[in-house]
This record gives C-alpha cells, structure tokens and sequence, in this order.
C-alpha cells in the first residue's frame, strides 16, 4: 500500500492464470484501488475499466476520474 498526496493506493499487479489439465488461459488486470474505487487496466489497452469489466474507458480521460476522487 503506498500513499500519494494523503491518499491510500493499493497496487496489485496483474498476470495470466492457467487452470491445471485445461487449455484455458486466463488474463488477471492491474488494478488500482484509490477509495473504494478499483481501476482495472491491461496490458496494451488504452482503456481501463472501473469496479467491473462492464464499461470501458479511455485512458486519456483517467485524470478526470482521478480528480473525482479528491
């Protein structure tokens, strides 16, 4: 957990999951939790998603949704 301008952010990086004995492979995003608030990013997206993988974002309007949270 790391603090940025008196602010709590947790930073869980994310990986590829592989459940045993299946041909299955499954993509865990990064996530960034900033007040209750979880971002999801992937690797060479250029959107991101908020809580859920419902609706996407694009990732030039990240400051908006960041300057919500102060």
């Amino acid at each position: 957990m790391a603090s940025f301008n008196s602010v709590k952010v947790c930073i869980n990086n994310g990986s590829i999951r592989c459940p045993k004995r299946t041909n299955i492979a499954y993509v865990k995003p990064h996530k960034v939790k900033i007040k209750g608030t979880e971002f999801l990013f992937f690797n060479g997206n250029d959107s991101f998603y908020i809580n859920d993988l419902n609706t996407s974002y694009k990732l030039n309007e990240l400051y908006i949704y960041f300057s919500k949270l102060k």
